[in-house]
């Protein structure tokens, strides 16, 4: 028989940081006060997104996650508009993802580049897959305080690939031939993860940084993602609701004896068999015991 439960998931906000990283070599200073603090999701034309897969699922709507202790996660993020205006100015961008606090301390591990899983978001290109020769590796960690987002700040360093942009590390967004997506203002990138082995509620933010499609203002665009770790799956056998005391004659209906529940902790267990003991003397001229559901 399957017994299942229902696992509920916490909520998921999004936090609009003020001050976030601007490129990888800004390390020294990752709380740039003044620099990329507008969210271009709310500017008024061409306004930024960003679309997150967690194990190739998209969860761009709801961003979270149940898993096992140390189980490893593979994140897809692709951001737009946030490359600047074709024709001026900058068309470069960049990524970062930041750990809570907490991730690392729990057996979190830092961030590695993920595989090519194919991510369920519109518009995916293999290119921006980890494993891809020209994606480099997350850089850092860098300490991260802002409105909401706390913890450890990790950078793709896009120095001496072919997406490198020069003087900041970053990657052209401009369709050029630098651009190995060949399309302006539409980025991506991959990042895999081995989940802390200790149960509870984790945070984490990926982000796209750069400029406003129209203005060409300095902006990013960002999710939190949420994710629980719970122990490994078991079942607890518990205790019903128990019947009256009552005697059972020769030749009379089925009597209920006992009761007891089965609760799983995540997901759903099958049983595949239960044992009824009697104690001595108590079972005499009983014909059949059964267990029913």
């Amino acid at each position: 028989m399957a017994i299942a439960a229902a696992v509920g998931f916490a909520g998921v906000g999004l936090f609009a940081p003020r001050n976030v990283h601007a490129w990888p070599t800004n390390g020294s200073a990752p709380d740039c006060g003044s620099c990329h603090a507008t969210d271009a999701t709310g500017v008024a034309t061409n306004p930024g997104s960003i679309l997150v897969a967690i194990d190739g699922v998209d969860k761009t709507s709801s961003p979270s996650v149940t898993v096992a202790p140390s189980a490893s996660i593979q994140i897809d993020w692709r951001y737009l508009s946030v490359a600047g205006r074709l024709g001026s100015g900058e068309k470069t961008t960049g990524a970062e993802i930041v750990l809570g606090t907490t991730w690392t301390a729990n057996g979190g591990s830092a961030p590695g580049n993920g595989t090519a899983n194919s991510p369920a978001l519109t518009g995916w290109s293999t290119v921006w897959d980890g494993n891809h020769a020209q994606q480099p590796a997350w850089t850092g960690p860098n300490a991260v305080n802002s409105l909401g987002m706390v913890g450890n700040g990790y950078t793709k360093n896009y120095n001496g690939t072919t997406w490198d942009q020069g003087a900041r590390n970053s990657a052209f967004d401009d369709a050029s031939a630098g651009d190995l997506d060949l399309g302006s203002n539409s980025m991506g990138v991959d990042a895999l993860l081995t989940a802390p082995s200790a149960a509870g509620t984790y945070s984490l933010w990926v982000l796209g940084v750069g400029h406003e499609r129209t203005s060409g203002g300095r902006a990013y665009v960002a999710k939190a993602l949420t994710i629980t770790v719970v122990a490994g799956d078991t079942t607890t056998v518990g205790t019903g609701t128990e019947p009256g005391s009552g005697s059972v004659g020769p030749g009379g209906a089925a009597t209920m004896l006992d009761a007891f529940t089965l609760q799983t902790s995540t997901g759903t267990d099958t049983v595949t068999a239960a044992t009824v003991t009697l104690a001595a003397g108590t079972y005499a001229g009983v014909g059949l015991v059964e267990i029913t559901n």
